[in-house]
């Protein structure tokens, strides 16, 4: 015998995932079914998935510069500033190989010598 088919409208999964911004979990939960389930009726209802993990942030090299070494600004004020993670700005100063400043002590720590 076939499982009854769960229902929930487009727009109250729209609401769910976009507005709210809750996870597949989440509204799983909320709506008392499978995060699978979640997933098959975003699929029928062609409702995008948001991108996972960290957003990139797009700086320059001398934009970072100017922010971090220049005007003394943290790796967190700065994603605060270009809406990321912090980590995010730390893996641009890696790449962009711009020596890390110690929070408290403000001494210089080359990239090098902490890999």
């Amino acid at each position: 015998m076939a499982k009854k088919k769960f229902f929930t409208t487009r727009k109250q999964l729209l609401n769910l995932y976009w507005s709210k911004k809750l996870s597949v979990f989440k509204i799983a939960e909320i709506l008392n079914c499978s995060a699978g389930t979640v997933i098959n009726r975003m699929r029928d209802y062609n409702i995008k998935s948001r991108h996972s993990g960290p957003k990139r942030v797009s700086i320059s090299k001398d934009s970072l510069c100017l922010l971090y070494i220049k005007r003394g600004l943290s790796a967190t004020k700065i994603a605060k500033i270009c809406h990321c993670e912090q980590t995010a700005i730390l893996n641009k100063l890696k790449k962009y190989n711009i020596p890390l400043i110690h929070a408290k002590t403000k001494e210089i720590i080359f990239v090098s010598s902490i890999l």
